[in-house]
């Protein structure tokens, strides 16, 4: 099934603009209903609260934790109840929770195994918390897939970057954008790389790469600069202090 998306910074505010929307026929399907500052919830648990929702054939369906059944950050409305009053303002959720249950139609509440997927980014202290549970939570997925770290809590990883098998990363190692990493290599320590192909069995010491292509059993570095655009061939030695362009 498809849902409508509403993004807001918080439930409560989107209310009134959601009914708006229905009474101008812009919705026919259902609507999940996010908070924008709770970065962390993964496409797994929404596909699982809103089987929830269809299969408890439920009117609301609320996201929750345990620790936060009373804080909402995340839900499911039916289309049907956008229909229940035009005229009535909402102040806050718990309005549209009276006037369903007033009605007799049926709201429920699934709850996340994991609480840190509610966790919400209201100021740079909590982003910065966020980001290292997420760093962590990427770091883990290359783990279990056989990629090997020194310090895994010194590196920063984007969200799409690949690794193959038995690759080895050093300390202080960034990598960003879709760069993607063959098996057995060597990442050494303070690298950057940036939106690039590694092949297998290459080392990169020291070194920043940025969108550039290099081919197995290669070297570079240490203290080398790949600038973009670059392909470097097979069983080639960069040495330190060089730039490729």
């Amino acid at each position: 099934n498809s849902i409508n998306l509403i993004e807001s910074e918080c439930c409560d505010c989107i209310l009134n603009t959601l009914f708006d929307l229905k009474f101008r026929n812009c919705f026919s399907k259902d609507v999940l209903v996010v908070n924008s500052n709770i970065p962390l919830i993964s496409r797994n648990t929404i596909t699982e609260a809103y089987r929830f929702h269809i299969e408890s054939q439920n009117y609301v369906t609320t996201v929750s934790s345990k620790e936060t059944e009373n804080n909402i950050k995340l839900m499911f409305l039916n289309s049907d109840v956008l229909f229940l009053n035009y005229e009535t303002q909402f102040n806050c959720m718990f309005d549209v929770f009276k006037c369903i249950s007033d009605r007799g139609l049926k709201v429920g509440t699934f709850i996340v195994e994991d609480e840190k997927e509610l966790f919400e980014v209201n100021n740079t202290v909590d982003l910065a918390d966020i980001q290292s549970v997420a760093q962590k939570q990427i770091v883990e997925r290359h783990l279990f897939n056989g990629v090997m770290f020194v310090s895994p809590e010194s590196v920063y990883f984007g969200k799409d970057v690949e690794i193959a098998v038995d690759t080895i990363i050093m300390p202080n190692v960034v990598i960003k954008g879709k760069t993607k990493i063959g098996s057995g290599c060597l990442i050494g320590p303070n690298t950057q790389i940036t939106d690039s192909i590694i092949s297998n069995k290459v080392e990169v010491n020291s070194s920043v790469v940025v969108e550039s292509y290099i081919d197995e059993n290669t070297t570079v570095g240490p203290f080398a600069y790949i600038r973009p655009n670059s392909k470097i061939g097979k069983k080639v030695k960069i040495g330190d202090f060089v730039e490729i362009k």
